[in-house]
């Protein structure tokens, strides 16, 4: 397809809130469609009704964004884990509420009158597509139509919850042309499932970091109900540099509790140098945040937040792809053991290679589908 044929596609963007990844997966792929030559008209997201947007999601680009409700997961703020009652319970009653939001989709895709809706793994645009079938293409991105796939290793444990996860996924991407699977390494394409591999989607403030060691300690906690747990783990190590990267608005943008134990209120730009400078990365296993610790060449630790399915797939991943060290679930005492004990295995050169593809990769297939 030519740059001038290009010009004239119009595509709109769904993103589902859940976490910060969709956010910055859409940010990386407005960026490659733009540059195309694609005009990107609108973005819908669907989030928990009192979460903000993320202020580097919205600086990224003037395009109008329309908010809807959507379902998520809740977090026991004591347990700090996933409350699967809760979570099954809320989004239940709240059903009929999510299902009324459809008409204001339809509205909103017939005002902007897309040729292509790219969906960011939400599921109520599956259902939108099931139930309006809409004239314009759409195709799915995430990393968790790599769980789809029949090449994908997945654990053995949690088999109940795993087909509900695979559900759900299934669920985001109904009336999908295609599904676009982000991966670690690559996968030949699963045609019986619709699914192409692809490299991860990194914004671009990646690109331009200068990759250094300055001996801090780097964690990414999006629950900030793990901060007393950093703390206490602090008290024990005085001596080990952390800088520690949480959502939570009760304190200042920066609090500074000692001289070696640092809060930052989450910026996509401040942690991306911080991640570029650190000597060991800690997280939660989101798939995101690892990626971009990847392309840095650091080495990494992820433990999965309880009962959260998809960053324990996220974990035994990165584990059995010997990418990083993982364990069951976020246990800050048993991953920083192995702190002085690990390297990757894998030369970091080798997934920058696999990453510098995407974006011949992804506009290879976009272009096929909407020619």
């Amino acid at each position: 397809m030519s740059q001038t044929q290009k010009q004239g596609r119009r595509v709109v963007f769904v993103v589902q809130g859940e976490g910060h990844g969709h956010f910055t997966q859409a940010m990386a792929l407005f960026d490659i469609l733009t540059q195309a030559g694609y005009t990107i008209s609108g973005m819908l997201v669907g989030m928990k009704r009192r979460r903000e947007l993320p202020k580097f999601f919205t600086k990224h680009s003037s395009v109008p964004i329309f908010r809807f409700t959507s379902p998520a997961l809740l977090v026991d703020r004591h347990t700090k884990k996933i409350s699967l009652w809760k979570t099954t319970l809320i989004n239940a009653l709240c059903l009929p509420w999510h299902l009324a939001q459809l008409p204001r989709l339809h509205r909103w895709i017939k005002r902007l009158q897309p040729d292509l809706i790219v969906n960011f793994h939400e599921p109520l645009i599956g259902l939108y597509t099931a139930w309006y079938r809409p004239k314009a293409r759409m195709f799915c991105i995430a990393h968790q139509y790599l769980f789809l796939h029949k090449k994908f290793q997945a654990p053995s444990a949690h088999p109940w919850v795993q087909a509900i996860m695979r559900w759900f996924i299934n669920l985001t991407s109904k009336g999908a042309s295609l599904r676009l699977a982000l991966s670690w390494y690559p996968l030949p394409p699963d045609h019986d499932q619709g699914i192409v591999v692809v490299p991860p989607l990194l914004r671009k403030g990646v690109y331009g970091q200068k990759v250094k060691d300055d001996g801090f300690l780097l964690i990414y906690l999006l629950n900030q109900g793990y901060g007393k747990t950093i703390i206490e783990w602090h008290t024990k190590h005085p001596s080990v540099r952390v800088h520690c990267f949480w959502d939570n608005k009760r304190v200042p943008s920066v609090w500074q509790y000692d001289d070696n134990l640092t809060f930052h209120q989450l910026d996509g730009e401040t942690f991306l140098y911080y991640m570029a400078g650190c000597s060991l990365y800690l997280s939660t296993a989101g798939f995101e945040s690892i990626s971009e610790a990847l392309y840095f060449g650091k080495p990494i630790m992820v433990g999965p937040i309880e009962n959260h399915i998809e960053q324990y797939m996220n974990a035994f991943d990165l584990s059995t792809s010997h990418l990083g060290v993982a364990t069951t679930r976020f246990d800050i005492e048993k991953l920083l053991e192995w702190m002085t004990q690990y390297s990757p295995e894998q030369n970091p050169d080798v997934f920058r290679v696999w990453v510098d593809s995407t974006p011949t990769k992804i506009l290879s297939e976009i272009d096929s589908l909407i020619k």
